[in-house]
């Protein structure tokens, strides 16, 4: 046995959501607020069902790609939105950029969206 041990140190975690008063109705306005969040509101909405421990699997772990296809009914845009590879990004602002660039795309390929 050796002669010092090292302490297991405890640590916890605390998180604060905070309301940030903005709201989406629509595609062109959740555009127009991915470009103006902060950071760490899109890694809120982009990791959140990651960190949380739940006995449900969700069908979308990526918050956006759930609220697009449940209630704007857009499925190929929320499948789109739920691939992009969070891992293979670098920063935040890199996933915030992919999100609001994909969401971009559909709707200049979807005008009536």
């Amino acid at each position: 046995m050796p002669d010092t041990v090292d302490p297991f140190a405890f640590y916890t975690e605390r998180r604060l959501v905070v309301l940030t008063g903005r709201k989406a109705s629509n595609l062109e306005e959740l555009h127009c607020h991915l470009t103006q969040v902060s950071g760490s509101c899109i890694f809120y909405h982009t990791h959140y069902l990651y960190l949380i421990h739940h006995f449900e699997k969700p069908r979308f772990y990526n918050e956006f790609a759930n609220w697009v296809s449940q209630e704007l009914q857009e499925e190929r845009l929320a499948e789109r939105l739920a691939a992009i590879d969070l891992p293979a990004m670098t920063s935040i602002r890199e996933l915030q950029e992919a999100v609001a660039a994909t969401i971009l795309k559909h709707l200049e390929g979807n005008p009536k969206a």
